[in-house]
């Protein structure tokens, strides 16, 4: 079942990547008129945005991720348009759709880790799904599903700044689990240079295995403002009580050198 689901969200995302036509400036303008409908405060406008790209079929494959942020909308009719116009447009794609904000199926969130930046239409879904994990019982099933969300937004958007805000927002989590994940995904997300001073303290203070990930962080987020006080920094843990902080550094330092 689980390679059945994967390949139906490998099949949602395919289209992404292919060569479609350029839309003529007629298509264009439609869908211009459609996406400022979407942005309306009246749900009725936002209706009738979803309805217009509907009417385009294949055509409105790249608004793909304008409806799925309709799919979330607080408004009921808003969101049923926006499925009715997903499935006229993308079938494979309404499917996960629905997998993701009805079924709340983490398997389906899990399987866009392998497709990655294919399925960053999928972001707004996965972003209401890391919501939804929040009103959940605290537990390790609860932990579970949330990193399970934010390894998937991290495969799905590294240059996506709401989904980088929203994975790297667990690198002050006081769950080990959670704080991990995130300091992790600093090696791939764009915007993972802010928490630079957060990454630094983690890298002396924290358990181990964190640590560990953040001094792999610190060298993918060094630049030219801050390579000289990571260096300081992970000079000054050369001789750590711990062997792999003290192997882990060596091999920072070298890298950041070259």
């Amino acid at each position: 079942m689980r390679l059945l689901s994967l390949l139906a969200v490998s099949i949602a995302c395919a289209h992404a990547s292919a060569d479609d036509d350029q839309p003529s400036p007629e298509m264009k303008a439609i869908i211009k008129t459609a996406l400022s409908y979407l942005k309306e405060k009246k749900a009725e406008d936002r209706v009738k945005g979803a309805d217009m790209l509907a009417e385009l079929g294949e055509n409105a494959k790249g608004n793909r991720r304008d409806l799925c942020e309709a799919l979330v909308d607080k408004n009921a009719k808003v969101r049923v348009a926006a499925a009715d116009a997903m499935k006229k447009i993308d079938a494979e794609a309404c499917k996960t759709a629905l997998k993701i904000i009805i079924d709340r199926d983490y398997q389906a969130v899990n399987d866009l880790r392998t497709v990655g930046t294919k399925a960053a239409h999928f972001t707004p879904l996965v972003l209401d799904y890391l919501k939804y994990t929040l009103t959940l019982k605290a537990g390790t099933e609860r932990i579970g599903l949330m990193v399970t969300a934010m390894r998937a937004l991290t495969a799905i958007g590294p240059d996506d700044e709401t989904a980088n805000n929203a994975v790297l927002s667990g690198i002050t989590s006081t769950d080990y689990t959670v704080r991990l994940t995130a300091v992790e995904a600093c090696t791939t997300l764009t915007y993972a240079k802010k928490h630079t001073k957060t990454l630094l303290k983690l890298s002396q203070t924290d358990e181990l295995t964190v640590r560990l990930a953040a001094i792999e962080a610190l060298v993918a987020v060094a630049d030219t403002a801050t390579r000289k006080q990571i260096e300081s920094t992970l000079s000054g843990m050369r001789f750590d009580k711990e062997e792999r902080v003290r192997e882990s550094v060596e091999k920072a330092l070298i890298t950041l050198a070259k």
